[in-house]
């Protein structure tokens, strides 16, 4: 079976595709020194090079160099309940 699949380098015309016809597009974006689900304007507002380091009582987040990989998905600062 195909696993379908988005390079990269086609997300930020995705973004542009979907916000010219109307669509607001929602994604995690580094606020505050968290990660929140905030409206983009880009693939520039994605927290890329970032990581979440988190513990008993304790969230953080690193720059992790020049890495171009974004943060996985973990428990959100404000819930959207």
């Amino acid at each position: 079976m195909h696993t379908p699949f988005l390079p990269r380098e086609a997300l930020g015309s995705l973004l542009e595709v979907l916000a010219r016809h109307g669509y607001d597009c929602v994604g995690p974006r580094l606020c505050d020194g968290a990660i929140v689900y905030e409206p983009l304007g880009g693939v520039e507002d994605l927290p890329t090079g970032w990581r979440q380091r988190q513990a008993p009582g304790e969230y953080r987040m690193e720059q992790k160099g020049a890495s171009a990989s974004l943060p996985g998905q973990t428990a959100r600062r404000y819930s959207s309940r």
